[in-house]
């Protein structure tokens, strides 16, 4: 092996491919042994043979070498390879080069146990574990697993022997690998690592390198434009490479049969292509090995976005898709419950995904529509509704062209081994809009509860300002056919101080939904955690369950609930009506200390610039500690810096009729923000009222039912 052309290769491969758009995420570096490894990896493209040995020769410190498919080494091609460490399936010393660096522990492996690409990532049947390489379909080989076993076999053998009136044993067992000295065989026991390969997202279409391929040669084949279209759109429009590395497989542990183990301690002489006693029992455990370690493999998918979509997509038994409910199903996929340890998700599916039912603020849901319409398996319909091209989703495609013409069904394809996942998704596909419906409404509920009962048995509550269920989100059933109303409480309020608000539009038949922000009806503790987006996602999560129920949703924000109000007014241009109370026209407007408020947010935003991080705690001024806590913290105030920031450019953006409440004599904003606010909105419907309340809160005041009423008269109006 030459390492000096190995290292040199490497290297010029990892500036290609560090200049492309690919972005690499490693998981489960800590299950690589020290010692002999196999690699064994799915392969489903040819970028995999080159950044694969480069990112482990990184994390192992070891030369990297791998099994190629004979058809690769033809011209310059060939040598290139061979310096990467690629060896060619054909060799003729193939087995016994893999063997004898593995028993002296000179380098690591790389193995695709399928045998070749697997273009569809149909790789299960009825029967088991299946690969379609365009030619027939057959069992995966267990090349990986006789070559760990005979190694290990053989390492074990030369242990054995490695004495001094054993030595001419020794000899003999090491001669046919050319080892010289049975000194340098390892002591260390040979593994198997699976490897899953995972990439999202799959967006397979015409790209600079395949135009300049198909510009520089005549008739450029099918397949090798397929190719170029595929792994050309990874490399230049950037896809996630996510690389696990699961737990290693002692080869050892399968060489436990009475017959192995006298063979390998035999002082009989016998080569690695002699008969032996035990090979009946070495083929069964190639066997169970090769399962284990594909199990593992494919165990191990990063879950994405895409496979969700496509699976559900596949599975709906009619054809007339609905987005909005396809979305829905997506949403409740992407939400179960599962066990964290024996199902991996891909980084986008590790935070919130309201945004599927809500703005699609990332593009998942318009992305996916659009790749498939692209693709031909979703035509547009009436409506608004697509309609499912069945016989386009299910079509058996040629081998090397399904990635083009069918990459939705490669998709839902990937997931198909996930017996954990696989289940969930078809239940979710054929339950009926209803019954989507009434789970996403008892989901979103349940979410909220759990959340404050969660947050209030970690952290606790202030006895002195609440009692223990103050911070509770509650829902209020309205009358058939009329509007749903969110609720959202102000900064160190909770939703019991919005209760008296909901009851009187219960009362004028509303639906009603009082949320509670993350970080409120516990400690101070449990606010300087939160975020601005927990907050914005709790406004999300509040306006979908309403909108599932009603159709029809308004939302009332009091302080920071007015901001976050705001932005959905922004993010949902469907949202209905929108009730502004006593909210700052800017952050710096908020007196939330005993000292002036310009004078706290100036040091606020000062802090920010200069990016001081220690923290610092703000007494509460007297009106906001009577609501709530003592005492702010400073990242809270960056929370609401930036929220505020991104409300006082919106505002002109806000298109929903809307009403804008404030007292006059409002302790905490000054009293001119109302009438800024309202000059600044472009909306065709808005109203400004102000009263002569002390209070900042007016919502929840004795007396507020002349604010009530107001509220109640504005989004009936709107109604009728």
């Amino acid at each position: 092996m030459n390492r000096f052309a190995f290292l040199s290769t490497t290297f010029a491969l990892k500036r290609l491919y560090r200049l492309s758009n690919a972005r690499t995420l490693i998981s489960g570096e800590e299950n690589i042994p020290d010692g002999p490894v196999i690699f064994t990896v799915n392969h489903f493209t040819r970028i995999e043979t080159l950044f694969l040995p480069y990112h482990l020769e990184e994390i192992t410190g070891s030369p990297i070498w791998s099994l190629a498919h004979h058809a690769l080494f033809t011209g310059a091609m060939a040598g290139f390879l061979e310096k990467g460490g690629a060896v060619s399936t054909a060799a003729p010393d193939r087995d016994s080069l893999i063997i004898k660096s593995l028993i002296l522990d000179e380098a690591r492996w790389i193995i695709f146990p399928e045998g070749s690409m697997v273009k569809s990532k149909k790789v299960v049947s009825d029967d088991g574990f299946i690969v379609d390489n365009g030619e027939e379909k057959k069992r995966p080989r267990t090349g990986a697993a006789n070559l760990a076993l005979r190694a290990e076999f053989y390492r074990r053998r030369i242990l054995h022997h490695r004495t001094e009136e054993g030595r001419e044993a020794a000899m003999e067992v090491c001669r046919p690998f050319e080892v010289e000295n049975p000194e340098e065989v390892t002591e260390k026991a040979v593994h198997i690592v699976p490897v899953n390969i995972t990439y999202y997202p799959l967006r397979v279409r015409e790209n600079a390198l395949n135009r300049l391929a198909a510009f520089l040669v005549d008739a450029l084949p099918q397949r090798v434009s397929e190719e170029l279209m595929t792994e050309g759109s990874m490399l230049l429009d950037g896809v996630d490479v996510d690389i696990r590395f699961g737990r290693p497989l002692e080869a050892g542990a399968y060489l436990k049969h009475h017959a192995i183990v006298s063979d390998i301690h035999s002082p009989c002489p016998f080569g690695p292509d002699d008969p032996i006693a035990s090979l009946d029992a070495l083929r069964q455990a190639a066997q169970k090995l090769m399962q284990d370690y594909m199990a593992a493999i494919y165990a191990m998918t990063t879950v994405n976005p895409d496979h969700l979509f496509a699976s559900i997509l596949r599975e709906m038994p009619g054809d007339l898709i609905d987005p909005e409910d396809l979305c829905r199903r997506v949403y409740l996929a992407a939400t179960l419950r599962l066990d964290s340890q024996r199902l991996y998700l891909h980084r986008s599916l590790e935070y919130s995904q309201i945004h599927l039912i809500t703005d699609d603020r990332f593009g998942r849901c318009e992305d996916f529509f659009r790749y498939a319409q692209d693709t031909g398996v979703l035509l547009p319909a009436e409506n608004g509704f697509f309609r499912r091209n069945s016989a386009r989703l299910t079509a058996d495609y040629d081998f090397h062209d399904i990635r083009v013409a069918n990459p939705i069904a490669v998709m839902a394809n990937e997931i198909e081994p996930l017996a954990l996942l696989r289940p969930h998704l078809t239940r979710l596909a054929r339950e009926t809009s209803f019954h989507i419906k009434r789970r996403l409404v008892a989901h979103l509920l349940e979410k909220g509860v759990r959340s404050f009962e969660e947050a209030r048995s970690r952290y606790g509550f202030q006895h002195e300002f609440m009692d223990k269920d103050s911070g509770r989100p509650f829902f209020l059933e309205g009358m058939a056919g009329r509007a749903g109303v969110l609720l959202i409480h102000g900064y160190l309020s909770l939703p019991a101080r919005m209760r008296a608000l909901g009851n009187s539009l219960q009362k004028k038949g509303f639906w009603v939904y009082g949320l509670r922000l993350p970080g409120h009806g516990t400690s101070p503790e449990d606010l300087g955690k939160s975020k601005a987006v927990q907050w914005e996602d709790a406004v999300l999560e509040g306006y979908a369950l309403l909108h599932v129920l009603c159709g029809k949703v308004a939302a009332v924000g009091i302080s920071l609930g007015g901001f976050l109000a705001s932005l959905l007014a922004i993010r949902i241009p469907g949202l209905k009506a929108l009730c502004l109370v006593g909210v700052p026209s800017r952050i710096q407007e908020y007196r939330l200390c005993d000292e002036p408020g310009s004078a706290v947010w100036d040091r606020i935003f000062s802090r920010i610039r200069t990016g001081k991080k220690e923290k610092i705690r703000i007494p509460c001024a007297l009106e906001t500690s009577g609501m709530g806590y003592r005492e702010h913290s400073e990242p809270v105030f960056r929370e609401m810096a930036l929220l505020g920031e991104k409300v006082r450019t919106g505002i002109p953006l806000i298109r929903v009729p809307c009403m804008v409440l404030q007292s006059r004599k409002d302790p905490l904003v000054v009293p001119e923000a109302a009438l800024e606010i309202f000059k600044r909105l472009e909306t065709a419907h808005k109203e400004l009222y102000l009263t002569d309340s002390d209070f900042h809160d007016i919502l929840a005041e004795d007396g507020g039912q002349r604010i009530y009423d107001l509220i109640s008269g504005f989004l009936t109006e709107l109604e009728s």
